[in-house]
């Protein structure tokens, strides 16, 4: 039964919403505007009663009643997620069977199907916005750590030549790559099939944790030669 809906449903946001007015992700996740005002600003030829009457006539097994729901309410949808968000259209696509599944699975419970579908809209699309901000602070984080490489001084090279063999054997693989082959940090990440990102902080964990190695060997060496 959810199926049939969706294939029915994923044409009609065309037929009213064509292009989202421009908005950022920030002012997105900033609205002040209650979903109330959001219902009035995109109104409905269907009255919340005969809303809910519909609602409730599909809980008893009516099909069209839930087609006719939809038909009545996926331009407010829409509206919300593209309109208030600036979401694109497939974002909004993906939220709106999100929309509908809670819909079908929750029908029995709602009380009033207008003000819960708005609010439902309002609710998945702030999640995704929120979502796509920290998508996109990752990615820029990831990209700073990939330009910003070391550039090792003599003593760090000398360190990793003297301690490798000591080295745990992730850290080994990891300071060859970097210090023998002579890769870049993409190209690290690739041959690890890693995240840029997490390149530079493994390469100090693996440097600070071969230094304390290092100093741990040599200060047992130093405890075993007997004094003069």
């Amino acid at each position: 039964m959810i199926c049939e809906t969706q294939t029915t449903m994923t044409a009609g946001p065309d037929q009213e919403v064509h292009s989202p007015a421009p908005s950022s992700e920030s002012d997105g996740l900033h609205q002040s505007s209650s979903t109330e005002d959001a219902g009035k600003s995109r109104k409905s030829e269907l009255s919340d009663a005969a809303g809910q009457s519909l609602l409730e006539r599909f809980v008893v097994g009516d099909q069209n009643a839930l087609d006719r729901l939809l038909a009545a309410y996926t331009p407010m949808i829409f509206a919300v997620f593209m309109r208030r968000y600036g979401l694109t259209q497939e974002d909004a696509d993906d939220l709106f069977q999100e929309v509908l599944l809670q819909l079908v699975m929750k029908a029995d419970t709602i009380r009033n199907v207008r003000p819960w579908l708005l609010g439902t809209a309002f609710n998945q699309a702030r999640k995704r916005v929120r979502g796509l901000i920290r998508d996109r602070k990752l990615a820029e984080r990831y990209v700073e750590d990939e330009v910003v490489e070391p550039t090792d001084d003599g003593d760090t090279k000398d360190l990793v030549a003297r301690g490798l063999a000591f080295a745990a054997p992730a850290d080994q693989e990891l300071l060859r790559l970097i210090y023998f082959d002579d890769l870049s940090y993409k190209e690290v990440a690739d041959r690890l099939d890693r995240p840029i990102g997490s390149i530079g902080p493994m390469r100090g964990r693996a440097l600070a944790r071969l230094k304390t190695t290092i100093d741990e060997l040599e200060g047992h060496t130093l405890r075993a030669v007997p004094a003069c």
